[in-house]
C-alpha cells in the first residue's frame, strides 16, 4: 500500500507501481507531508483493513474534516 498526502500527492504510489506485484495507492486530501503527524485518524482508517486483509477501494481520495474520514 502507498499512502500520499500534500504535497507529494501520489508520487509514491507512481514510483512502486513499475516493480511491485501488488499494490493499493491511496490519497490522503488535506494531509500534511508527515501522513502519521498531521492525518492519524485517516492512515489508521486505511491500515486497519488493509492489515486484516479487507482492503478500502484502491485509487480512493481520502480527506479528514475535523476528525473525520470521507471518500
Amino acid at each position: 500500500m502507498a499512502v500520499g498526502a500534500h504535497p507529494v500527492g501520489r508520487a509514491l504510489e507512481h514510483q512502486l507501481r513499475p516493480i511491485a506485484d501488488d499494490l493499493t495507492g491511496h490519497l490522503i486530501e488535506d494531509g500534511g507531508h508527515i501522513i502519521p503527524l498531521h492525518c492519524l485518524d485517516a492512515l489508521l482508517a486505511l491500515l486497519r483493513p488493509f492489515l486484516s486483509g479487507h482492503r478500502p477501494a484502491p485509487g480512493a481520495a481520502l480527506s479528514v474534516t475535523e476528525g473525520t474520514l470521507t471518500a
